[in-house]
């Protein structure tokens, strides 16, 4: 069969009359000068994903993976660098090529940089040096000396570390921990939809118990009549008005948490469609959490179409939030693995450097000197380095494939835990579906017994206590029939659950 919500929450002519016969149609509860709030299943599950507390903060948990994936990009931002100094020297004459007796001089410095990181695991170094000095050394060239130097130099990993397979590592990390939290959200929309569905289903059996009792006292205030009346009349006992009258009472107790239950299954909706901003007092919300909740939406009834597990399994592996995560569980765990294997490896570096010197009485022909490339230097070297025994790497690579291993295995045993569940939840299905039919055909039965068993007490051939009994038939047989048909309500919402198809099925139906 296919229990889709909207053939849970169909208003057909067939369910209507099947809620009218054996149970009269839901009446609230509280205050009739208090006007209900009538929502349908479709209503609250929309309130729910709107304004339920958990669900608003893990938006914001969502919200905050998706901000510091964005901020690991930062790794390969350009970073720029400048430094200035002064310094004042004075140093003793150690020759007497040093050009003074007391060799002072003062320095004006100022460094610049930029740092380009790559996602190949290289980087690139733009630099600019420029030095004034002033001294009074007779060697000196010009009283004020002026050095301006640019370089440029780069420099990647080839073996450890290198490109960008690895130097992206954390970047792909923190995306599909950002996926993970959203898998991890709708999941929680999933659980969040079927707890209100079935709170609500729990408010709509509440409803239909207090009606039934009602109906129950009902008949046991007419028997307490009838009795009364054939006790003046002098065909009826004593005896008989005090088990009608004890019947009442107890009735009259059972009502009572009837109603007690009622609006407990009531504040339990609530509970989780309910929105109170910061600003707003208390006060404000006593009227609302006052209104009963009228549901709209009737019980289903039978869907007669044959179940297929499989069939439901398919549609769980291909859809179910928490396969998603463990699939995610997996890729993280091969990324791990992937760095633990660059880092076992040995260092190997390549170094590229091109600098550039000027020197010069004046500061702009210095740096014109320097700029042009007059005196170049240029180097290229590589460099290697391994530890002796590289105990910390190897050890890694080792848990990393573990965790690889303990990642497929957990993403395993959920296909299990799925699997289960989807049987479960079929086996469920079918099950309530018989015990709907059953109930209706107590129910039937109890009710033609009672009739019988009150024409025969009208003829004197039964008595009161037999009449009462078949009462108590009759109400345990409604109770039994409002639960089944509850029950089967609820199996129809832990099946879609199990397939996966809770929200996307309400989410089509809004």
């Amino acid at each position: 069969m296919s229990l889709s919500l909207v053939g849970i929450c169909a208003f057909s002519a067939t369910t209507a009359s099947a809620l009218a016969s054996p149970v009269a149609s839901v009446r609230p509860v509280q205050d009739e000068a208090v006007e209900p709030m009538l929502l349908s299943v479709e209503d609250v599950v929309a309130l729910a994903r709107k304004n339920n507390i958990g669900l608003r903060i893990d938006t914001f948990a969502e919200d905050v993976q998706r901000y510091t994936h964005l901020g690991t990009f930062g790794a390969f931002d350009p970073i720029a660098t400048v430094t200035g100094s002064y310094t004042d020297s004075q140093q003793p004459a150690a020759s007497s090529l040093a050009g003074a007796n007391v060799v002072k001089s003062d320095t004006i410095a100022m460094n610049a940089g930029l740092l380009m990181p790559f996602e190949s695991g290289g980087n690139l170094n733009l630099g600019y040096d420029h030095r004034n000095t002033s001294t009074n050394s007779t060697f000196s060239i010009d009283d004020t000396l002026t050095t301006s130097s640019l370089s440029l130099s780069y420099t990647q990993p080839l073996l450890r570390g290198a490109w960008t397979g690895y130097n992206t590592i954390e970047q792909e990390k923190s995306e599909l921990r950002w996926l993970q939290a959203k898998a991890r959200h709708d999941e929680l929309v999933a659980n969040l939809e079927r707890d209100v569905i079935q709170a609500y289903w729990n408010l709509v059996a509440a409803r239909e118990a207090l009606v039934v009792q009602e109906e129950t006292l009902a008949l046991g205030e007419q028997q307490l009549e009838q009795n009364r009346r054939r006790l003046k009349v002098g065909v009826g006992t004593e005896v008989e008005v005090l088990q009608a009258e004890t019947n009442v009472a107890t009735q009259t107790e059972v009502l009572l948490q009837a109603q007690s239950n009622v609006r407990a299954a009531d504040d339990a909706v609530k509970s989780l469609i309910f929105a109170r901003s910061e600003g707003d007092g208390w006060d404000v919300w006593y009227a609302w959490w006052d209104r009963p909740i009228q549901p709209t939406t009737p019980l289903p009834a039978v869907d007669e179409t044959a179940l297929d597990w499989t069939s439901s399994l398919a549609h769980a592996l291909s859809s179910r939030p928490e396969l998603v995560q463990r699939r995610i569980d997996i890729e993280i765990s091969e990324f791990d693995l992937l760095k633990a294997r660059s880092e076992e490896r040995a260092g190997l570096d390549l170094n590229l450097s091109l600098t550039s010197t000027g020197v010069d009485g004046q500061a702009n022909q210095a740096l014109q000197s320097a700029s042009q490339f007059d005196f170049p230097t240029a180097s290229a070297s590589l460099t290697y380095t391994t530890p002796l025994f590289n105990r910390a790497a190897e050890n890694a690579l080792e848990a990393s494939r573990l965790g690889l291993r303990s990642a497929r295995l957990g993403y395993e045993q959920a296909e299990t835990g799925i699997l289960t569940e989807v049987r479960a939840a079929v086996r469920d299905s079918q099950y309530q579906a018989e015990a709907v039919r059953a109930a209706t055909v107590s129910f039937d039965l109890a009710k033609r017994q009672l009739e019988a068993e009150e024409a025969r007490f009208a003829q004197g051939l039964s008595t009161n206590f037999q009449v009462l009994e078949y009462q108590q038939q009759l109400s345990q047989a409604k109770s039994n029939l409002v639960g089944a048909r509850v029950a089967y309500a609820k199996a129809g919402t832990a099946l879609l659950r199990a397939e996966g198809r809770l929200s996307s099925t309400t989410n089509a139906n809004e």
